[in-house]
This record gives structure tokens, sequence and C-alpha cells, in this order.
């Protein structure tokens, strides 16, 4: 699966281990060679691939530690270098996964929910909260989805899970295929439920002053954390709200700002910077920024979908209509469910 850029690889390890890590008993040196089940591959400072194997000791915020096997220092490494991650997982773990390529998101979800409840790796349970929290996402759950990236949060306040965040990116969508959260929200002490909440009461007039005001605290307050950034990317919805049909005069700073997150925290800010695109009859340019949000966010079905629904229409309005018409066959094979698919543009009027 894809996750904040990475391809995770999970492989089941029938091992069993033959020490304890150093670290829980405050020794940086090991009696015998260190010998884990874990491998990562990454890009190191020459540039290259570099493949190594031993134990993932932890995974907060960008920076993945691990204990090579053998002799040789513990590695910092930032998750933005990594190829691949090869880890250790349970039974639970590996029919989840199984589940959810035959489409039974219900049951993989249960799966995995167990697997939860018996993992004792701080790390693997944020990873497989995740894996949960994507499923939610998936099953139309987003407030409970919201609720497990959370739990993640208060373990670990700079996790790249953020970026999994269903929040409200396009108002447009039906009301069950977008986050909804009580107007209550807006002033929880999580930045993560005040930014969540704010998402789903931006476009509501009477309530915009209070979701602007939740935005513009998180962001000031959380700087240039992921969930600053995307509390600042939800405040670009502003310019579509209120000035409707206006050119953005700073998209392009915008489209630097989409540029330097998460890959997996792009498909919402980067459906804005489309949404703008098209605003000014921009077609070509929209249509392939609109198709970098199904890239990024896959596991978002009804964002996904509403933008490949959107960038048919600018297909169509661009003169490409053959291109448009392989989209479209595409959009009813990927997202057969979603409210895009089944309403689709057979016009360039809409």
């Amino acid at each position: 699966m894809k996750l904040a850029g990475i391809t995770i690889v999970l492989t089941l390890q029938i091992t069993v281990w033959l020490h304890e890590s150093a670290t829980a008993h405050g020794h940086d040196e090991l009696v015998l060679p260190h010998k884990g089940t874990d491998i990562i591959v990454y890009v190191n400072d020459a540039g290259r691939r570099q493949k190594v194997s031993g134990s993932i000791e932890d995974i907060r915020g960008d920076r993945l530690v691990f204990r090579p096997n053998g002799s040789g220092p513990v590695q910092r490494i930032d998750m933005a270098r990594l190829a691949q991650l090869v880890f250790r997982r349970g039974v639970d773990w590996d029919a989840a996964l199984a589940l959810m390529k035959e489409g039974d998101d219900e049951t993989a979800l249960e799966r995995i929910t167990k697997e939860i409840e018996s993992e004792t790796r701080p790390w693997a349970w944020a990873e497989a909260m995740a894996l949960a929290a994507r499923l939610e996402i998936q099953l139309g759950r987003r407030d409970r989805a919201v609720s497990r990236i959370e739990l993640i949060r208060s373990q670990d306040t700079r996790t790249r899970h953020m970026g999994l965040a269903p929040f409200v990116w396009d108002e447009s969508l039906p009301q069950h295929e977008r986050l909804q959260l009580p107007l209550i929200r807006l002033t929880s002490r999580s930045p993560l439920i005040r930014v969540a909440a704010a998402s789903a009461w931006l476009h509501d007039p009477a309530n915009r002053p209070g979701a602007v005001h939740a935005l513009q605290e998180v962001a000031a307050a959380e700087g240039a954390s992921l969930i600053g950034r995307l509390a600042r990317a939800q405040l670009w919805r502003l310019h579509l709200l209120e000035n409707p049909g206006q050119e953005n005069p700073v998209l392009d700073i915008w489209r630097e700002s989409v540029e330097d997150l998460p890959p997996g925290a792009r498909g919402g800010p980067q459906f804005v910077l489309a949404r703008n695109l098209e605003s000014v009859h921009d077609y070509d340019r929209a249509a392939l920024s609109y198709l970098w949000t199904p890239t990024m966010t896959p596991w978002d079905p009804a964002l996904s979908a509403n933008s490949m629904r959107r960038a048919i229409i600018c297909l169509k309005k661009a003169g490409r209509h053959a291109e448009a018409s392989q989209m479209a066959s595409e959009l009813k094979q990927t997202y057969p469910k979603t409210s895009a698919a089944r309403h689709q543009p057979d016009s360039v009027a809409e």
C-alpha cells in the first residue's frame, strides 16, 4: 500500500526475537550481535539506494529510528528518504491486506482492529491504526477515521498520519460523502479536531467566522508542522467561497506549498488548486491538477472520484473529448459506488 510516499511491504515473518532491545534496558551496546527482522531501503547521503536489515525501534514525526544488524550505531533516518519498509506483522494484519485486495473493507477493518489490540510495538500500532483509519474512510465513516488519527496524534504530536485526515476539501459533495462534525468541535483542545471541524463548517456563511478563527489559531500555533500547513491550506478555500471566478494572485505560491507537503497529505490541497484553475477557465492545467488528487489520496473514494469527474469536465471544455471519454470509463471502474461515478457529466455545461 502507499502511505506518505513510502511503499510499505509487509511480510509475514515467523521468526523468534533473538534478543530484547538494548534501549529497553538503557544500553547502547548488545552483548551479542544484534539480529532483527525488519528491512529498510533508503536514499543515503550519496544519493544512492541502500538496503539495511535490523530492527525498527521507533517512528515518530518524520524520523525513523533503526538499529542495524551486527555492529554499528542506531540510525535516525528522515522518512522522506525511505523507499521501502519491510517489517514483521501478525496473521490478522496479513488477512486484512488480503481482504482489502478482495474489496471486503468491512471484514478487513475487523481483522486489523484485532491486530491493533495485540500489537505491542508503539510505532507498529500507529501504522496499524493508520490502516484502520483508511478503511474507515473507504467505508464512509470519516468521523471514526478522525478519531483514530487523533489517537495516533495523542502518542506522537508530529505524526505524518495527520495527512490521512479526511478533511472537507470539496463542499459540493453530498453530506454522506464528506466529514460531518458537531460545531462544538471548533473549540476542541486538539488542533487536528479543530481543523477537521473547521473544514466541515467553512462553507457555511453563518459559521464561517468561527471556522476561519479556528483555522487561523491552529495555523499560528502549529507553525510549519503538518497540521499547521493543512490549516493554512484549508483557508485557501475562502478565495473560491467568497471570490468565485476571480483570478488568484497567490496561486503559484500555493502550488509551491503543496509540493512541500508529504505526498499523502497533498490530495486535498491539490484539489483546491485545481478548482482555482478551473474557475479562471485554465482547463488543461486544471484537468492535470485534478488528477493528482486520486493519485495522492486513493483511500478517499468520494474526493478522488469527484476530482476525476471535474477533470472530465475540464477535458471536455478544452476540446479533448477522447481523453475525457477514456477517463469516464476509468472513473466507473475505479469508484463505481460514488456519486461522481453515478452522475457523470454528459455535457460541458456542468
